[in-house]
Order: C-alpha cells, then sequence, then structure tokens
C-alpha cells in the first residue's frame, strides 16, 4: 500500500470512528476524550481547555499556523415531556427537522443512562391523518424504545428536560470510494487533520512552518474558535463548504483526495 492509500485508509478509519462518537454540541466530552488519546498515541502532547478545545502543537519553526476544525455536530435536546410518554425535543444548532423525520436517534441522560428512539412526526401515517402534518419542531417527537405511555414512565426511566438527544450517523463508504455519512461537518476534516497528524509524527510529511491543529467544540452554536496560541500568524478553518448553482463551488461532488469522494446526504445533520 502507497503511503497516499495508506493515508487515506486511516482518515477514513478516523471518520467511521469520530462518526460513531454522538457529540452534539455542548455533548463532546467523548469526542475530545478520543482526540486526547489518539494524538497521544501518536506522541504529541495535545491540551484541552476549559472550554473544552483541544489543541496541539505539530512542530515546525516560524510563522505559526493554525488549522481549526470542529467535532461538535448538530443535534437536538428534551424540550419536555409528553402526557402520552413522548419527548417534545428542541433543536442544537440550526437544522430543517424533515431531514430527521424517521430517523433513529439515542438520547443521553445526565447520570449516563443511554435509550434509543426514533424521530416522528405526530402523525406520520398517511392513512390516518386528514391532512399532512408539517415537519416542523412543534409537531415532532421521540418515540422511545421502551414501554411508556405516560410522563411519569418517562421520568421514572431517569430521562428529564435538557437531555441530549443524537442521531444516527449512518456512515457508509462504498467500494467506488464514496462516502454517506450524517456529521461530516465537520468531522471529516478533523479526520483529515488527524491523517496530517500521523503523517507528520511518522516523518512522512516535514513541516516548512509551526502548525498547530485546533478542535474546537461549539461551532454549530457560533463560538469558542477565538482563543489562539499568542504567537498565531495565521489560522484556517478547516470546513464543510456550501455548495449551488449560483455559488462558487457548484459541484455537488467535492473530491477531498484522489481517491475518495465525498457523497452529500439529503440531510443537513
Amino acid at each position: 500500500m502507497s503511503k497516499m492509500d495508506s493515508t487515506l485508509s486511516y482518515i477514513t478509519d478516523q471518520l467511521k470512528a469520530l462518526t460513531s462518537i454522538a457529540s452534539p454540541t455542548g455533548y463532546t466530552r467523548a469526542a475530545t476524550d478520543y482526540l486526547m488519546e489518539t494524538l497521544r498515541d501518536m506522541g504529541f502532547g495535545p491540551e484541552r481547555s476549559n472550554k473544552g478545545n483541544v489543541l496541539v502543537e505539530l512542530g515546525g519553526e516560524g510563522e505559526p499556523l493554525v488549522l481549526a476544525s470542529h467535532v461538535d455536530t448538530l443535534g437536538a435536546m428534551v424540550r419536555s415531556i409528553k402526557d402520552n410518554g413522548r419527548l417534545r425535543p428542541t433543536t442544537l444548532g440550526g437544522h430543517q427537522w424533515s431531514t430527521a423525520d424517521g430517523e433513529n436517534c439515542t438520547v443521553y441522560t445526565r447520570d449516563g443512562k443511554v435509550f434509543t428512539g426514533v424521530v416522528l412526526n405526530t402523525e406520520p401515517s398517511a392513512h390516518v391523518a386528514d391532512e399532512p402534518v408539517k415537519t416542523i419542531e412543534k409537531n415532532m417527537e421521540i418515540l422511545l424504545d421502551e414501554n411508556v405511555d405516560s410522563k411519569d414512565d418517562v421520568l421514572e426511566l431517569g430521562i428529564q428536560t435538557g437531555d441530549i438527544i443524537a442521531m444516527d450517523p449512518r456512515t457508509t463508504v462504498t467500494e467506488s470510494g464514496y462516502i454517506k455519512s450524517r456529521f461530516l461537518d465537520d468531522k471529516l476534516s478533523a479526520s483529515i487533520l488527524l491523517g496530517l497528524a500521523r503523517a507528520v509524527a511518522a516523518g512522512e510529511v516535514t513541516l516548512s512552518r509551526k502548525v498547530s491543529l485546533l478542535f474546537t467544540v461549539y461551532e454549530e452554536v457560533g463560538h469558542g474558535g477565538a482563543f489562539v496560541p499568542a504567537d498565531t500568524r495565521e489560522m484556517i478553518s478547516v470546513d464543510m463548504g456550501c455548495v449551488g448553482d449560483d455559488l462558487a463551488a457548484p459541484s455537488a461532488w467535492c473530491r477531498f483526495a484522489p481517491r475518495i469522494r465525498v457523497a452529500p446526504t439529503t440531510t443537513t445533520w
């Protein structure tokens, strides 16, 4: 296997690992734990800030550059518990609920319990509803995979308002090299930066300037990446870009490496 193929394989493996870790914005500790461990195993000395960001210096000298990506994702949390035992969600970050209607999800409680469920609108059956129900937030609910039919039943499970709801990532890599997944924004970029760190650690890449990596955890709600090393001369955000016919990136297929293509999903989660 060539060095390039090895790097691409590593990036793909890291993407699978990162997307398997639920990290809606505000619930990112497990994801940053993984980053810290992975970077330490490479021989680096990552640091985690009080806010939760992970910063690591890769090496090099002069003209300090920071490459930043984020590992928080869009998600939801429990807004309220309905009398029928279903959960009313509210969003973490911006998205369209129509992209999550029918999606499997996981609820994470404050005391570490985990419950699975499914996102549905309040009347998902076309055979029952007199007219379609709009897939907007007030019409969405979480049906738990538990025998509950009242608010008290749900409370007894330990679920409460404010608990985190994460959508299933559905990460798939096809034989032809296409990646289909939720949360490519921005776990794909984070995986690429881990690939760069691995190449530097292995001596495959020589840095011509000082380079640090910054993994932030509140990008989806618009803050958290402003603090960087005092000597930083440049900072580049490695993130997803919008595509469209009237934008600078009209193509629906974006290649980030010679043999791996990124297929945008129909969702915005």
